[in-house]
C-alpha cells in the first residue's frame, strides 16, 4: 500500500519539450476565440509601447527646437491618448487571459479527475489520495499561471524586442547590428539556465506534492487522528517529509 512506500521518490516518465508542447496546444482549441483576442490585444499593446518613445523623440528633436507650441501640444495630447489606450487595452487583455486560463484549467481538472476515478485499484494502492488531489490541484494552477501570465509575457517581450529592432534598423543600422550580435549569447544563456533549472523544478514539484498531500489528508481526518491518538505520529511524518 502507498503508506508503506517511500513518498520521497517520484516516478515520472520524462518527456521532451516538443512532446509537452504537443500535449498543451490541443487544450487551446476549444477556447480559440479567447486566444486570438488576447493575441490581437497584445499586438495593440506592443504598438502603443513602440509609438510612445517615437512621439517623445519627435517632441524633443522637432517641436522643442522649433519652439512649435501648437505642435508640442498636439504631440503631447497624442502621447497621452496612446498611453491611455495602451492601459485600457492591457486591462482588456488581462481579463481575456484570465478567462482563457480559467476555462482551460477547468476542462483539464475535469479530465484529470475523471481519469483518476477510472484507474484501477493497483494504481490507488501506490499513491495516497492526498497526493493525487494535491497534484491535480496545484499542477493545474501552475498551468493556469503559465497560460495567463508566463507565456503571454514571453510573447509580449519577444514582439516588443522585434519591434524595437525594427525601429533601430530604420533609425540606426549600426546600433541594431550591435544589438543583434548579443542576441545569440542571450538565447544561449537562457536555454542553458532553463535546462539546468528544469531538474530542480521537478524535484521541487515532487516535494511540494508530498507535503501538501500529507497536509490535505491530516486536515481532512483531524477528528480521526485525535480519536486514535495519532497526533505524535502525524507530527513525526510531517517533520520527515517537510
Amino acid at each position: 500500500m502507498w503508506w508503506h512506500l517511500d513518498e520521497t521518490e517520484e516516478y515520472v516518465r520524462r518527456q521532451s519539450v516538443r512532446e509537452l508542447i504537443g500535449k498543451v496546444i490541443p487544450l487551446f482549441r476549444p477556447h480559440a476565440r479567447y486566444l486570438f483576442a488576447a493575441i490581437g490585444l497584445l499586438l495593440l499593446i506592443t504598438a502603443s509601447q513602440l509609438v510612445g518613445p517615437l512621439v517623445l523623440q519627435h517632441i524633443i528633436d522637432v517641436n522643442i527646437p522649433a519652439n512649435d507650441i501648437r505642435g508640442l501640444l498636439l504631440a503631447a495630447g497624442f502621447y497621452v491618448a496612446v498611453a491611455t489606450s495602451g492601459a485600457a487595452v492591457g486591462y482588456l487583455q488581462a481579463i481575456t487571459l484570465f478567462k482563457l486560463g480559467i476555462n482551460i484549467v477547468t476542462d483539464l481538472k475535469s479530465r484529470l479527475f475523471n481519469h483518476v476515478l477510472h484507474l484501477g485499484l493497483d494504481f490507488h494502492e501506490q499513491y495516497s489520495p492526498g497526493k493525487l488531489i494535491s497534484r491535480v490541484e496545484s499542477d493545474t494552477e501552475t498551468l493556469k499561471d503559465l497560460f495567463s501570465d508566463v507565456a503571454v509575457n514571453l510573447l509580449r517581450n519577444l514582439m516588443l524586442f522585434i519591434g524595437i529592432l525594427t525601429v533601430l534598423c530604420i533609425k540606426s543600422f549600426s546600433i541594431a547590428a550591435f544589438v543583434l550580435l548579443l542576441v545569440p549569447f542571450l538565447f544561449g544563456a537562457t536555454f542553458l539556465f532553463l535546462t539546468y533549472m528544469r531538474k530542480y523544478w521537478r524535484e521541487w514539484r515532487a516535494q511540494w506534492a508530498i507535503v501538501t498531500g500529507y497536509v490535505t489528508e491530516y486536515v481532512q481526518g483531524v477528528d480521526i487522528i485525535q480519536q486514535f491518538n495519532y497526533q505524535d505520529n502525524a507530527r513525526r511524518r510531517m517533520h520527515e517529509v517537510n
